[in-house]
């Protein structure tokens, strides 16, 4: 039992390789769709494998406690990073679509009504068609919209050139 215990805390540390290795090239191969999927795929099946296995082992698997815990921390700013980077792709996206150019487009950190906090984005963007240049927020509650976001124009700040 204790050479498969063992055999099980060092190969938890190949798993936090994995996670870890995944995350670094996240940041050199993130504009490429698979390359984004991929490793995030693998750094979700490697901390998958982590915590069942500390869950399954019981009191057993305490010791995997070592390299899951670390490897969470670095798996859940992975996530945020790319869920990040995913949400203002698509702002981007949808302002292409309905015929605007972004010039300015900053994330902050709001209180909700129900006394939580939410991210937001402030954006200035620029219509197409006429060269209106616009203000406002995005709001990113899920239950806003299908998309995902809200986009509520505060104020018209005048026109381009």
């Amino acid at each position: 039992m204790s050479e498969l215990l063992s055999l099980l805390f060092y190969g938890s540390f190949a798993l936090v390789g994995v996670i870890v290795v995944s995350f670094l090239l996240w940041f050199r191969l993130r504009n490429q769709p698979r390359w984004d999927s991929g490793l995030f795929v693998a750094a979700s099946a490697a901390m998958a494998v982590l915590a069942a296995g500390m869950f399954l082992l019981g009191g057993a698997g305490l010791i995997l406690a070592i390299p899951v815990v670390p490897s969470l921390g670095i798996y859940l700013w992975f996530s945020a990073l790319r869920r990040s980077r995913r949400q203002h792709a698509a702002i981007l996206r949808w302002a292409a679509r309905e015929g605007y150019v972004v010039t300015s487009l900053e994330q902050t950190t709001v209180m909700t009504s129900m006394q939580r906090l939410a991210s937001e984005y402030r954006i200035v963007a620029r219509r197409r068609s006429d060269g209106r240049i616009r203000s406002g927020r995005v709001l990113t509650d899920r239950s806003i919209s299908n998309r995902g976001f809200e986009v509520v124009w505060d104020a018209e700040v005048g026109t381009a050139g």
